[in-house]
């Protein structure tokens, strides 16, 4: 091959060093307790499971009993033993007292009830941010315990997309509820974070995403996570729902997917699901002809699906809570009370069912802040320019890139990065979603200057520096050593649009 009179650049040694989006990957794991009505006993037991993470009712009547009496007394003490356990709640922000909702309610219906006025709610809501979240006050009175298990999340309201009490369904009475409370829980607390309640198809099969988003257009601003509640009934995880309420846990993917269409491309908190062992024969029970069978399939349904969500494929789920810890209904009184049967124990024995170690084994190992991987690929040298494309298991997240030494900054794929010299360059890349940091995937090459032939036969180029450039990257190698395993794709303008060397 005759030599070429050209400088041009070209990959002499690639290194391609990114952690490869593993099949298995690690999110926050958490179960409900109701713990405040079971003194320790059931903070305790969940702690055994391996959890460090509570889902509690954080209710409004509690603290303010009467129009601007607040009393903390009981909430710091379920707050007080779990930190004590090293455990964080996620409290739900719900259950107004009789004064804050419309007259004529009736005692028994107060807590299912809307309040009347969004700033009373919304002023209950700053409160809870500014005591129970980070740097809030408990933990300033409290400096004993650790105040990294602050409650940086809110829950706000309970499943509003089935109407409360008497009241129907009425998307733009909670769109307006829920922004009234993260204003106020934000200026309270900057490091509060909000979930909103949310399912494909509420009661009546509205499409409850779109209702929201239709009644406040800028709601998207306000949502930091999406709680749902995917139960899949006696169904598998992949069952395919055949209508927007039926209960399949695939829904949890739709109503990710109708948030994201609506530009709100915010991670999925399932704050609730499990598999229950009632017995009515129906949909909602596993199946199983003794109590003993449907225990048993309830474990083998509840470790497929943890096993589902821990994988690559729902990279947006950020966080799991178990419903429910304890079921107080003996073995020999099977009926069809659904909401009895979704324990992992007896609450009045202490009997570990065989779901309590589906779960436990889990939690040990997928239990973990919800860190999104990072693949490069692909990548294309042209010139001296290299083009690089990447993606992440986790489409919440973005990416920063990094250059050699540069410092890292915001980018998306694909990416071009521009070098000059005859150096070895490195593109880092790494993800970042609303918990953490991905470790960096990174690409390197080398460049370099062709020798000019012009050293041998006087009619080279005049470029300063090409011979040293090349001697300091090629040690005694001449040109004719490497010119026969040159391959070039085009020549522009005196310049390689792109080349590869193999020694």
């Amino acid at each position: 091959m005759p030599m070429l009179r050209a400088l041009f650049i070209a990959a002499v040694a690639v290194a391609l060093l990114a952690p490869s989006i593993s099949s298995a990957r690690t999110l926050y794991l958490g179960i409900s307790a109701n713990s405040r009505e079971r003194d320790t006993i059931a903070q305790d037991r969940a702690a055994e499971t391996g959890v460090r993470r509570l889902r509690e009712d954080l209710e409004w009547w509690r603290v303010e009993p009467s129009n601007g009496t607040w009393t903390w007394t009981e909430t710091d003490a379920m707050y007080r033993t779990a930190a004590e356990r090293g455990i964080t709640i996620l409290p739900i922000l719900n259950s107004p007292p009789c004064w804050a909702v419309p007259p004529d309610t009736a005692s028994e219906e107060c807590r299912e009830v809307f309040p009347t006025s969004n700033q009373d709610y919304a002023d209950f809501a700053s409160r809870a941010a500014a005591r129970y979240g980070p740097s809030g006050t408990f933990w300033s009175l409290n400096p004993d315990l650790d105040g990294s298990l602050a409650s940086r999340y809110f829950e706000i309201w309970n499943e509003p997309y089935w109407g409360t009490g008497e009241e129907p369904v009425n998307p733009a009475r909670y769109a307006a509820l829920f922004t009234a409370a993260v204003s106020a829980g934000e200026k309270a607390n900057k490091a509060s974070r909000y979930l909103i309640e949310s399912t494909v198809a509420g009661q009546g099969g509205v499409h409850w995403a779109e209702a929201l988003k239709a009644a406040e257009p800028t709601i998207g601003t306000y949502i930091d996570g999406i709680a749902a509640h995917p139960y899949p009934g006696s169904h598998e995880v992949t069952y395919q729902p055949q209508y927007g309420t039926d209960e399949a846990f695939l829904n949890v993917r739709l109503d990710y997917e109708r948030w994201r269409d609506l530009g709100v491309n915010k991670p999925v908190w399932i704050t609730e699901v499990g598999y229950s062992s009632c017995a009515d024969g129906a949909v909602h029970c596993v199946s199983g002809d003794t109590q003993a069978d449907r225990e048993t399939r309830k474990a083998d349904l509840l470790a497929r699906l943890i096993d589902h969500v821990a994988s690559a494929e729902y990279g947006f789920v950020h966080a799991l809570y178990l419903y429910n810890l304890e079921q107080f209904s003996a073995e020999t009184e099977a009926n069809s009370d659904k909401s009895a049967w979704y324990g992992l124990l007896y609450g009045k024995t202490g009997e570990r069912l065989p779901a309590w170690d589906s779960f436990s084994s889990r939690v040990s190992k997928y239990n973990g802040a919800p860190v999104p991987g990072v693949n490069i690929t692909s990548h294309i040298l042209f010139g001296n320019s290299m083009n690089l494309s990447f993606s992440s298991n986790d489409p919440t997240a973005s990416f920063e890139c990094r250059l050699d030494e540069l410092a890292w900054a915001p980018c998306s794929s694909p990416a071009s990065f521009s070098v000059t010299g005859a150096v070895r360059h490195t593109v880092f890349v790494r993800a970042v979603n609303a918990e953490a940091i991905s470790a960096a995937s990174s690409y390197s090459w080398t460049t370099f200057f062709l020798r000019p032939d012009g050293d041998r036969n006087g009619s080279g180029w005049s470029v300063p520096g090409a011979t040293l450039a090349w001697d300091a990257l090629n040690g005694s190698a001449n040109e004719t050593e490497f010119s026969s395993s040159l391959g070039t794709t085009s020549l522009q303008g005196g310049r390689l649009a792109s080349a590869t060397v193999a020694r």
